[in-house]
């Protein structure tokens, strides 16, 4: 510990301003620990709570029926009582035809009497994979050994040779200017 009888005026003042940065270091320090303590304690929080609400949500749903809303009969369009062309013997307007419903009818689904139906046995073509398989096509390449590559080399005045180096063979050759 620094003596304080041997501090000049300048280096008290110094002293004093240094300790106040250290504390407001710590202090932001330690208020950023806190945060970031809370962040991800709220972070977590707010996961379980929409985890429960997404299990409340799915429960709900298993056991709500599902009615759906009792069809409604069409409406025929109210038409005006017109007297002049009301019938005389029976005093009502006259019958107009109906459009007939356009509307698509539910699927009904028809239980088997039978039971289920049991598959035993499917015929298949035996030669089905050879038509549906892609024919291979011939490389474009041909794979030669060493000698034939050095003999096509020199034959293309390419000059080259073949350095083998730890085991494995390397092509050397010169390119001509």
């Amino acid at each position: 510990m620094i003596d304080d009888a041997n501090l000049s005026r300048e280096g008290e003042r110094r002293k004093v301003a240094i300790l106040m940065l250290a504390k407001q270091t710590g202090q932001r320090r330690r208020d950023r620990h806190v945060a970031t303590r809370w962040g991800i304690m709220l972070m977590f929080c707010a996961g379980g709570l929409f985890a429960a609400w997404q299990v409340v949500i799915t429960e709900t749903a298993r056991f709500v029926q599902h009615v759906p809303a009792p069809q409604r009969p069409t409406k025929e369009p109210v038409l005006p009582i017109d007297n002049k062309r009301m019938s005389p013997v029976t005093r009502q307007q006259p019958v107009l035809a109906k459009a007939p419903d356009l509307r698509i009818p539910p699927v009904q689904r028809h239980a088997r009497a039978n039971g289920p139906v049991v598959i035993s046995k499917i015929k298949t073509d035996p030669g089905l994979r050879q038509k549906l398989t892609i024919a291979r096509k011939t490389p474009l390449w041909e794979k030669i050994d060493d000698q034939l590559l050095i003999e096509e080399l020199r034959q293309g005045q390419i000059p080259a040779g073949l350095a083998i180096v730890a085991g494995k063979s390397q092509l050397i050759y010169h390119d001509l200017p």
